[in-house]
């Protein structure tokens, strides 16, 4: 199994996952416990024009002491660990779908009776950490329990 083979297919599949740079966020403003219909309507409408909303929702309750409330959200930067840590985790729930059709396409085939004891070892890592930090002997060793060629 050749490493780089391995590591370009990897490598193509980590570049083409999209991360939306922002994230919702939602916000509660509070519009008091004891409104009419019409005042309600009004406040609702004064405060969506001011922030600027478009989508929302109303609750509250038939209980009158309960205080009825205008949901809404925004969007938020993500920081750089955020994005890092999504890609992360959407990398190392799809890569193998992708990896299985390349390198089925190549004349690999997946074996069938894997061992979990084979894999103990690779508890302390991910492939993903394994294809960042370049560690081709564990990474090649890995697909190999996974793969052999026809």
């Amino acid at each position: 199994m050749n490493y780089k083979e391995i590591e370009q297919i990897l490598k193509d599949f980590l570049e083409n996952i999209k991360i939306s740079p922002t994230r919702k966020q939602n916000k509660l403003i509070k519009l008091g416990s004891e409104l009419d219909l019409e005042t309600l309507g009004r406040k609702v409408n004064n405060e969506c024009k001011k922030l600027g909303i478009k989508d929302y929702k109303l609750s509250g309750s038939e209980d009158r002491d309960l205080e009825i409330e205008l949901e809404y959200y925004v969007d938020v930067e993500k920081t750089p660990s955020e994005i890092e840590a999504e890609r992360k985790r959407r990398f190392n729930n799809s890569y193998f779908y992708n990896l299985n059709m390349k390198l089925t396409q190549l004349g690999y085939s997946r074996l069938n009776s894997v061992y979990s004891r084979d894999f103990k070892k690779f508890d302390d890592t991910t492939v993903y950490d394994m294809l960042i930090d370049q560690d081709a002997k564990r990474l090649i060793e890995y697909i190999s329990l996974r793969f052999s060629y026809n």
